[in-house]
């Protein structure tokens, strides 16, 4: 049930998460101040990947990088918080998801030793059983042994005693 419920979660959170980024990317771009920072931060961002793109290329040197106009800054930048933000959900996810993973092998884990612990007890109390069983019938047979020499001793006791033949009998 609990899978289910984080399943369902997680599909909702998934679903809505776009329309949220959107409205935190509309949000974002509409004041004032934190639209300057964020065409600052686009820029640097171009800069950064033209770095990039001219070392992979083999290209050394300097080079002068012309920062962004405001228009196409706020179009890099929309895409980045955009991207940034359903990636940030996916990883929130997926990092939710192995919680939960953890926490239900930790339980599974936690009961397997329980249950072994219970077999190891009922082992434990079967050899003692055996032990006691082997120690009773032990005593049993010795205690029969002392009654049949018992008995013995008394048939001895009661059967008369043979009589003996003569040497010089008549016949």
């Amino acid at each position: 049930m609990a899978t289910l419920v984080f399943k369902l979660f997680s599909l909702t959170l998934k679903t809505v998460s776009k329309p949220l980024a959107n409205r935190l990317n509309g949000a974002l771009l509409t004041h004032p101040v934190v639209r300057q920072r964020l065409v600052k931060v686009a820029n640097f961002m171009h800069r950064v990947e033209v770095r990039i793109t001219r070392g992979a290329e083999g290209r050394t040197g300097k080079a002068f990088i012309a920062d962004m106009d405001e228009e196409h800054a706020m179009e890099v930048i929309s895409k980045f918080i955009t991207e940034t933000f359903l990636y940030s959900t996916a990883v929130l996810l997926l990092l939710l998801e192995q919680q939960r993973k953890a926490n239900e092998d930790e339980v599974k884990q936690a009961k397997t030793i329980a249950d072994r612990a219970r077999v190891d007890a009922l082992h434990e109390w079967h050899l003692g059983a055996e032990k006691r069983l082997s120690d009773v019938t032990t005593d049993l047979q010795l205690a029969m042994k002392s009654m049949e020499e018992r008995l013995e001793t008394l048939e001895r006791m009661l059967t008369p005693p043979e009589k003996t033949q003569r040497s010089w009998s008549f016949r």
